[in-house]
């Protein structure tokens, strides 16, 4: 008796297993028919597609890769739609993705002259903490000339003109003070930040 109870309690556990199973593969698949959208030419805007049109050109998903964060919504939507559609390329318009390279080199740019301009902040500040005050001085206007040149802007190198401001004030140099204030107070009219207040107040006082 005891062995046909056994018996009766593995069946139905088999038994409402496979019914859960066959449920949750059957959610699986209605998600997944629910969001697989075939390749139609519904499925295009102005600036992307996934069939070919003229002035448009092949991104494969490697190349798209590179770009992420530089992609407009409705591109994006579009390399979704491909990726669930089983394809690893869509098709831009060719202006649009020059524009979005572009993006990109200019964000790369940056970033390669805000490391190398770092690195010559973190050497001034080296001599600064030593008190070689002359030594401080040279990386700091090396690296305000580098700021200037790049693709950097003024919020990037602010801190570099305050240090340099200190300095001269430190070292007795009143003329590169004003030198320095009136340039980039000139060079930065349109800089709304308190920083540049600062430095008018500053030039007012000197004069």
């Amino acid at each position: 008796m005891t062995f046909l109870i056994i018996a009766i309690i593995i069946v139905l556990i088999i038994v409402l297993a496979a019914s859960a199973n066959k449920k949750a593969n059957d959610k699986v698949k209605e998600i997944t028919e629910r969001h697989k959208r075939p390749a139609k030419s519904s499925m295009e805007n102005e600036f992307a597609s996934l069939t070919p049109k003229d002035n448009f050109i092949k991104i494969k998903y490697s190349d798209f890769q590179k770009h992420l964060g530089q992609i407009p919504d409705n591109i994006f939507d579009i390399s979704q739609d491909a990726i669930l559609n089983g394809q690893n390329h869509f098709f831009v318009d060719k202006n649009t993705w020059d524009n979005i390279t572009k993006k990109t080199d200019n964000r790369n740019k940056w970033e390669s002259d805000f490391s190398n301009y770092q690195e010559l902040i973190k050497e001034a500040k080296s001599y600064e903490d030593l008190n070689n005050w002359e030594s401080a001085i040279k990386m700091y206007e090396e690296a305000l000339r580098f700021g200037k040149q790049g693709s950097l802007n003024i919020c990037n190198f602010a801190h570099c003109i305050d240090r340099l401001l200190i300095l001269y004030r430190r070292t007795k140099q009143r003329d590169k003070e004003i030198e320095l204030l009136l340039n980039s107070l000139e060079e930065n009219k349109e800089w709304e930040h308190s920083t540049y207040d600062k430095w008018n107040e500053r030039l007012t006082k000197l004069i």
